[in-house]
């Protein structure tokens, strides 16, 4: 099953799809930064096994994600999070991080609402801050720019509170020392969303891109196996040589051991 052009996704819900064979209870999942839903429309309609709820900020794409779910998943949104007593065996944030002004509050709130023996997959993309300027498509430019200088304002803007549209890059260094603060261990790292096979996937037609979904996402797991070194230089935030090519890292978190 794919998650439309999304590889870091495709793979997290592979896993997930495994982990509710067998079980006698369903598997309890925090979409935490959910959007208008996601793909969870098809997923809930096509695997038994799931009890989603997600947290959407926005109340515009929360309504959006509840009116696609109708009544499949729990979707909250505003400040219901304080008061949420959940303890999920799965948080999933997917392209969230990014947009997180207060990132240690938002991993803090992700620590209090784990299962003790749960797992967080934290992914978090670089997209938004790679402008590639191509010259022969001038109808691209002032988007290109417009995008760029939202980059360039936005922690500005936060800072005089208005944290709605918030983007900032996410420097492998500082997530690392933030997810070991909140009281996290990192179980596994892998890089995801070649950007020639993101392209690529947009032009099939939807009869072909289970297909491709799969051979894409095999391939990605090679590289993360075999292809994967440590670069001398810091490159985007990152020293992996995947990452120059692979914008989306995704932490698989766990608690850690008290000291």
């Amino acid at each position: 099953m794919y998650w439309p052009g999304n590889a870091a996704k495709m793979e997290v819900v592979a896993r997930l799809i495994e982990q509710v064979k067998g079980r006698d209870t369903p598997l309890k999942v925090f979409d935490y930064g959910c959007g208008s839903g996601g793909d969870w429309p098809r997923i809930l309609a096509e695997v038994d096994g799931f009890k989603v709820v997600g947290y959407e900020p926005n109340e515009r794409y929360a309504a959006e994600a509840r009116r696609r779910l109708d009544g499949a998943a729990t979707i909250l949104s505003g400040d219901s999070l304080g008061q949420l007593d959940l303890a999920a065996d799965v948080i999933v944030s997917f392209s969230v991080f990014e947009h997180v002004y207060d990132r240690r509050a938002y991993l803090a709130t992700a620590k209090r609402l784990l299962a003790p023996d749960g797992t967080f997959y934290l992914n978090y993309d670089d997209g938004h801050f790679r402008i590639r300027l191509e010259l022969d498509r001038p109808g691209k430019w002032l988007e290109h720019g417009r995008v760029a200088g939202h980059n360039a304002i936005a922690p500005a803007l936060a800072r005089l509170g208005r944290i709605a549209t918030y983007q900032r890059r996410v420097a492998r260094a500082d997530a690392d020392a933030m997810v070991a603060e909140a009281g996290f261990a990192c179980d596994e790292i892998f890089y995801s969303n070649l950007g020639d096979a993101k392209a690529l996937f947009k032009t099939l037609p939807e009869d072909r891109r289970d297909e491709f979904a799969r051979a894409w996402l095999d391939f990605e797991r090679r590289l993360n196996e075999s292809s994967r070194v440590e670069m001398a230089a810091v490159d985007r935030g990152d020293t992996a040589n995947l990452w120059t090519v692979m914008p989306t890292r995704t932490l698989v978190l766990t608690h850690a051991d008290p000291a």
